[in-house]
């Protein structure tokens, strides 16, 4: 049987946003909170702090995150 995985691509819904420090890393903590999207798509880009905290974000909820 196929799961239906809920996930948010970022780089698409946020766009105008997605070169501010720390948005996306903030997306992804609050959203993986949330317990909907199970699944994140962020693009390239940053700096070592923000994929410090996506990463932790992504073991943290058990999400999976593709560039």
């Amino acid at each position: 049987m196929s799961h239906i995985i809920p996930s948010l691509i970022c780089t698409e819904v946020f766009f105008p946003l997605m070169d501010k420090k720390g948005f996306v890393a903030g997306i992804i903590e609050k959203f993986a909170d949330e317990g909907f999207y199970r699944s994140f798509e962020v693009g390239t880009g940053y700096d070592k702090e923000d994929r410090n905290r996506i990463r932790a974000a992504k073991e943290k909820y058990n999400v999976s995150v593709t560039q």
